[in-house]
């Protein structure tokens, strides 16, 4: 929650619908948390004094699902970097933190990867698909 927070209010986020849309976490965290913390005390697996990290886990899931979207359609292609993907304008994908939030989730899922290419300056950070998403074999 307090990184929810922080990033509700760092102005970093530049579309009112997305910011509108993290803003509903607020309720969904403790919701989910709440939900996910019954079922394992009814299941016995808790003994009632911590709340689920699934519910964390779930936000970031949700957050990724608009790359994934844009992934399954083509739209983000092998090789696109950070900086394509944003410049976009894409609902949910408008900054620079929204894509990189996504990516984060999508690379534990090992749908993506990210590469650092360039020896001087900043390097580019270039997207690399499962190869289920080019077409290349494994």
């Amino acid at each position: 929650m307090v990184e929810l927070e922080g990033r509700l209010r760092s102005g970093e986020i530049e579309t009112p619908a997305f910011e509108s849309y993290l803003a509903k976490f607020r309720s969904l965290m403790p919701s989910l948390s709440l939900l996910f913390h019954l079922a394992e005390w009814a299941d016995g697996k808790t003994t009632g004094d911590g709340i689920s990290k699934e519910a964390a886990a779930w936000c970031d899931f949700l957050e990724a699902h608009a790359l994934a979207k844009r992934i399954q359609s083509g739209e983000v292609r092998d090789g696109d970097t950070i900086k394509d993907i944003y410049r976009h304008g894409w609902s949910l994908l408008s900054s620079r933190s929204d894509v990189v939030g996504a990516i984060g989730v999508l690379e534990d899922c090992h749908w993506i990867r990210v590469q650092k290419l360039g020896d001087q300056g900043r390097p580019s950070e270039v997207i690399r698909l499962h190869p289920d998403f080019t077409g290349a074999d494994s």
